[in-house]
């Protein structure tokens, strides 16, 4: 029987969201080579859509690596780790957070890192920064009770929590003079791709609310590209990439993100 590889933009919206569909949009205009740069004013607005799960906004070279690691994850289904996102043999740096109170020593020591590994200021802040956020969103907004409360997200931020083997955050962090990659990882597995994009997709970081929200919105405007790898129930690990090769003054202005939902059996 005939096939044809066109569809219609109306038929094609019906399957927006659905979990055998993988959407690629890789436009361009070949008359105007800026257009990609005018193009970042939507960001927002795909964003808004919260149906776009993965978005890479960066030029070449950079957008080739975040295309392959993308396309591999969607085939392959090998969603965590962040060596995906590193050169092989890069060496990476790892601890798992015990006390609520190793969270400052952490993000501390990963700034430190960054500088003795020749960064810039600006990185060692940056990373900081992204650190906090994440390391913060895993202690008190992970956590759920059997009635699916979030029974840590008022705790103030200094007061000490004992983390037991369920409560405790992994994070792992490394350098290959392409990236500096911080990853932690969660074993609550309650953050879902709506929040996500509902956070993210927020004009103002003050509009995304107080808990997990403000955190992953000011994680992705500090980054260049934060990636999202989750096993509802069980796990989340968010990875966020910052490109050491450009200075502050060549940054795109917007971020690069994916959203990674394992698949059941």
């Amino acid at each position: 029987m005939p096939t044809t590889l066109l569809i219609e933009p109306t038929e094609l919206a019906g399957f927006l969201g659905q979990p055998d569909w993988v959407i690629v949009d890789c436009r361009f205009d070949l008359a105007r080579p800026q257009w990609g740069e005018s193009a970042y004013a939507q960001v927002p607005r795909i964003i808004g859509m919260g149906a776009v799960t993965n978005l890479l906004v960066h030029p070449m070279p950079v957008l080739g690596e975040e295309l392959v690691i993308t396309a591999q994850k969607l085939i392959r289904g090998d969603l965590f780790g962040v060596e995906k996102y590193l050169l092989w043999g890069t060496d990476l740096e790892t601890i798992t957070l015990t006390r609520a109170s190793q969270r400052p020593h952490v993000i501390e020591h990963i700034s430190q890192s960054a500088k003795d590994r020749g960064q810039s200021p600006r990185i060692a802040q940056m990373a900081m920064l992204v650190a906090d956020e994440l390391i913060s969103n895993a202690v008190h907004n992970a956590p759920i009770d059997a009635q699916g409360e979030h029974y840590r997200k008022d705790v103030a931020r200094d007061i000490e929590l004992e983390l037991d083997d369920r409560h405790s955050v992994a994070v792992r962090w490394g350098c290959d003079a392409r990236y500096l990659a911080i990853e932690v990882r969660d074993q609550f597995g309650t953050l879902d791709r709506d929040a996500i994009l509902e956070a993210l997709g927020k004009d103002n970081v003050r509009d995304s609310g107080g808990g997990a929200g403000m955190g992953l919105a000011l994680a992705y405007r500090s980054c260049d590209h934060l990636v999202f790898d989750l096993e509802p129930g069980k796990r989340t690990e968010i990875i966020a990439l910052l490109d050491v090769r450009h200075p502050p003054s060549e940054r795109v202005p917007a971020s690069s993100y994916n959203v990674f939902v394992e698949r059941r059996p």
